[in-house]
């Protein structure tokens, strides 16, 4: 029985007519959308490509099934695979910023700094309050040592997230790679408040 059935039954069993209610206004592909969900969060990879592969058959407009099977392939180190469909869920969606940021992760994976630093800045023109792509650009410059401009998108980032231990640790590496053991240390201090265990 494909396990899609199998969770409508145990939604029936466990959770009651109502809740199962609920459950059924989804479409079948959002129903598979919502399998692929779960399946991530357990890290059951095969399984999600398997159920967001569905929802795309039935649906070959929906973005964020792309979006995610994208994040997926990222999961399992398949570059090409993740920026093919990234590319795809922008095709569709160009204003899908997430998309642009999870195809800037996979081009600087794949050391293409240029190509991540741009879609980054795409994500963040459409999403101003996109942390996240302000803490990778910033780590894309570093890689290309602009550390300057790396430092300006570290500090937007902690301004827009002020509890990102991640963005206060790499600022703090990089004003250590300019010789400002002062600031360097302020940043690594403030990052250890917030949690960061390195």
């Amino acid at each position: 029985m494909p396990k899609i059935i199998f969770t409508i039954i145990c939604c029936l069993l466990l959770g009651g007519v109502a809740w199962t209610e609920e459950l059924i206004k989804y479409t079948e592909e959002q129903m598979y959308y919502l399998h692929g969900l779960a399946c991530y969060e357990k890290s059951e990879w095969d399984e999600a490509i398997a159920a967001y592969t569905e929802a795309i058959r039935i649906d070959p407009e929906y973005s964020w099934a792309y979006n995610n099977r994208g994040n997926v392939y990222y999961q399992k180190n398949e570059c090409d695979k993740a920026i093919a469909d990234y590319t795809e869920a922008i095709r569709i969606d160009p204003k899908l910023a997430i998309a642009y940021y999870g195809r800037g992760i996979s081009y600087y994976r794949k050391d293409k700094f240029n190509q991540a630093i741009a879609d980054y800045t795409e994500a963040i023109r459409i999403d101003p309050k996109l942390a996240q792509a302000y803490t990778n650009r910033g780590s894309a410059y570093v890689r290309k040592g602009d550390y300057d401009q790396a430092i300006a998108d570290y500090t937007e980032a902690i301004r827009i997230d002020p509890k990102s231990a991640t963005a206060y640790k790499n600022r703090g590496m990089t004003y250590k790679k300019k010789g400002d053991t002062a600031k360097a240390e302020a940043d690594f201090d403030r990052m250890k408040k917030l949690g960061y265990q390195p």
